[in-house]
């Protein structure tokens, strides 16, 4: 993820990815079908999962920050930049557990989706710790829109949790997230960066990459030392 560039490496010849052929005029005929794969998986996932936008009131730069934390035992899955300025950065820690965004917002939304869970989509049994900033600061609760209809959490940083039916009561979310549809992402009140959290409705786990099928970008990718 990192800053968001493209990357391709010729594994045979360059095991240790010292040297990109994203410029090479001769990857060509293998990025093209697989930036169309890639574009196919991402808009799948626009609809799924849990999403996070970023938005400034006044439209100058500002700064922001936000880090997600997993429980232990579950792990983020499928993060995706969404709109991200090409410097900002979108970093998972080796464990999975911790997704961190740093980077610059505008009066455009951006930001970024991610599954949470043991098999994706957003894990029924789950506590994530939840910390934004802007410019170098927490944030207040008030900065916060979460789900549909624009409530707050009771404090930030906050952590969300979702637990399972039991035998004697139903599944719940604290605070609640579920939106059939995204929240209109613009600033509002006054606070510099405005902050947008929520999640779609279960669909069984995010979608399965597609297969790269033409078998010669197959020959492509294994002459490069891909494996399938």
């Amino acid at each position: 993820m990192g800053p968001g560039t493209e990357e391709l490496y010729d594994l045979r010849a360059d095991p240790r990815e010292t040297h990109n052929l994203i410029g090479d005029p001769a990857a060509a005929p293998t990025l093209t079908p697989l930036r169309a794969l890639m574009d196919v998986f991402r808009r799948e996932l626009d609809d799924s999962g849990l999403h996070v936008r970023a938005a400034a009131r006044d439209g100058t730069p500002h700064r922001v920050e936000v880090s997600l934390t997993v429980s232990p035992g579950q792990v983020l899955d499928n993060p995706d930049r969404i709109d991200l300025a090409s410097g900002d950065r979108l970093a998972l820690s080796p464990d999975a557990r911790t997704l961190t965004w740093n980077g610059t917002v505008g009066s455009n939304p951006a930001g970024f989706r991610l599954d949470a869970g043991q098999s994706g989509g957003v894990a029924p049994d789950l506590a994530l710790d939840v910390r934004l900033q802007a410019d170098g600061a927490d944030v207040s609760a008030s900065t916060v829109y979460l789900a549909g209809n624009g409530t707050h959490p009771p404090t930030a940083p906050f952590t969300y949790k979702r637990v399972p039916p039991t035998l004697v009561g139903k599944a719940s979310e604290t605070p609640s997230l579920l939106a059939e549809a995204p929240p209109e992402l613009r600033a509002r009140g006054e606070e510099p960066v405005s902050f947008f959290l929520w999640r779609y409705p279960d669909t069984g786990g995010a979608p399965a990459a597609p297969s790269v099928v033409d078998e010669e970008v197959r020959r492509r990718l294994r002459a490069l030392g891909y494996t399938q």
